[in-house]
């Protein structure tokens, strides 16, 4: 199931985590929640912890989707830095810094040992 949501419900949030609980204990429900334009972050909270609660992802969908141009975090300009990652709070794209993350590190970790080796052998260039 998929709740697209652009604030909170007109009922109590607890309540409606609490019944959902109720509503869902036992049976192979997944919820995940998708927030859209809201900067609300109690509402943001609550559609996190619906998505969470019931095995689902959250997902906030920012506010300039344009310029989430995965390939442009990977980029490094002339200068050797690299585009700094926005935070995120979906938990996809959150994982994904995370791993965009880990790949810039691998990168240097390779860069470094390759300088190594063309030091030390200088035939492998």
């Amino acid at each position: 199931m998929y709740v697209l949501s652009d604030g909170k419900p007109d009922s109590s949030c607890s309540l409606v985590l609490t019944e959902t609980e109720k509503l869902t204990s036992g049976k192979h429900i997944t919820i995940h929640t998708v927030s859209y334009n809201c900067t609300d972050s109690v509402a943001n909270d609550f559609l996190m912890k619906l998505a969470h609660q019931n095995r689902g992802r959250y997902h906030l969908c920012p506010d300039d989707a344009d310029a989430l141009i995965i390939g442009d975090f990977l980029s490094i300009d002339s200068d050797g830095d690299e585009p700094v990652l926005p935070s995120f709070e979906g938990d996809d794209l959150r994982r994904l810094a995370q791993e965009t993350d880990n790949l810039r590190c691998f990168r240097k970790q390779a860069l470094a040992f390759r300088e190594i080796i063309s030091v030390k052998h200088p035939e492998t260039k």
